[in-house]
């Protein structure tokens, strides 16, 4: 979670109304230019651009998500008239270039999501979902992924498994987090986005499920999709706080740790020189009990937005997907109430 605000020279006095900075609380950082990507077109040509820059050894790519599809196209033309450009295909070009490619992908319970792109970056030989690429690529160059299931454990009543996809309330890993160093610049990008082709198409071809709209001829309706959604492009000493998100996640699972002693370290970048005017605070939900470098957890992204609310003058407009299980925010909207002029809120429908 990410916060930023455009502070002007003479206006620094507004850092602490609208940041946290109590104990436990990461840094506000001046100096950043962040710029705000509406929906998965708009966010995945800026993802695309900034990949394809890391092309030499020294240059890296760090992914953090909860869902990772390798094989569709992320824009639909890329720059210069070339082809359609996948993941696979922008990942395979840096790895030729020696590029270091870390993936960290949530594991599921009871589901092979990200299993594949895992597969993929490891260097298992993989075709296209369609089968169309016929003979094996060439394993991937200092490419390493970790399927990581921390956070989120299968639903067992008295020592008996019996699924493991509902408990997401237990915690999940749910960060959505690229870091791209290339020509000896940073830049980060966290959001909402999943690499995922829903973001940008109605997919082809939709399981028909309890809850699926369906038209007069029985067929999927694709309703709601392309989803929507907002992802940020940071720039500034703030992009190195999701270096830093990254490293910690990767350095405390023992499967980063064995590919760090087999492929290297993680390339960790000097602190970026400052780019713009916006303060960025770079907050973090982690359960406890989860990661040895929080094992108290950490919610300092709940407290990021309480402060927000608390400190609102006249109005709040919030959009979310469940609204619902924060008690604390709950109390902050409440509390706000009386201090502003209205409340505006979007949910999804209830079937979510």
């Amino acid at each position: 979670m990410t916060s930023t605000v455009n502070l002007p020279q003479g206006h620094s006095d507004r850092t602490s109304s609208w940041f946290e900075q109590g104990d436990g609380m990461p840094p506000a950082i001046p100096g950043n230019e962040v710029k705000y990507l509406i929906d998965g077109e708009e966010a995945f040509r800026e993802i695309v651009a900034a990949m394809r820059k890391a092309n030499s050894p020294g240059d890296f790519i760090y992914i953090v998500n909860w869902f990772c599809d390798v094989d569709f196209a992320l824009v639909g033309h890329a720059e210069g008239g070339q082809t359609a450009q996948t993941l696979r295909d922008i990942v395979e070009r840096a790895s030729a270039s020696g590029v270091m490619i870390r993936a960290l992908l949530w594991k599921e319970p009871d589901s092979s999501q990200n299993a594949s792109a895992v597969a993929f970056f490891n260097g298992a030989e993989a075709t296209a979902k369609d089968g169309d690429r016929g003979t094996a690529r060439a394993a991937l160059r200092n490419a390493a992924a970790i399927h990581d299931n921390r956070g989120d454990k299968p639903l067992s009543i008295l020592g008996v498994h019996i699924l493991g996809s509902i408990p997401r309330a237990l915690g999940a890993q749910h960060q959505k987090v690229l870091c791209v160093f290339a020509e000896g610049r940073l830049v980060s990008f966290c959001g909402g986005m999943d690499v995922k082709e829903d973001r940008i198409a109605i997919p082809a071809h939709r399981p028909r499920g309890l809850f699926t709209r369906v038209g007069d001829d029985g067929a999927p309706t694709g309703e709601g999709e392309p989803l929507h959604d907002v992802h940020c492009r940071v720039e500034g000493p703030a992009a190195f706080e999701f270096v830093k998100l990254f490293a910690e996640k990767w350095n405390d699972h023992p499967a980063g740790l064995k590919f760090n002693a087999s492929k290297g370290d993680l390339i960790m970048p000097p602190v970026p020189d400052r780019e713009g005017d916006h303060v960025v605070q770079v907050t973090r939900t982690y359960k406890a009990g989860v990661y040895k470098f929080r094992p108290d957890g950490e919610f300092s992204a709940p407290r990021m937005i309480g402060h927000a609310i608390r400190n609102a003058k006249r109005f709040i407009y919030t959009e979310c997907q469940y609204f619902t299980g924060a008690p604390a925010l709950t109390e902050a909207l409440l509390a706000a109430l009386p201090n502003i002029e209205h409340l505006t809120i979007l949910v999804t429908h209830w079937e979510l």
